[in-house]
């Protein structure tokens, strides 16, 4: 299969954009962790309840 070459990134575009793509993964990250920790912790608390039986 032939290598494929894709040009790189101009160092300030990738400098500038670095910052942003953080910020936005971070957000994510929070919004991902305030929905579904309390789907675990209710999933976590019915496996030791499951296990005390």
């Amino acid at each position: 299969m032939p290598t494929i070459n894709l040009p790189e990134i101009p160092k300030f575009l990738d400098e500038s954009l670095t910052p942003a793509a953080q910020e936005i993964g971070q957000t994510l990250s929070n919004i991902f962790y305030l929905i579904f920790n309390p789907i675990n912790c209710q999933l976590k608390s019915l496996e030791l309840n499951r296990l005390k039986i």
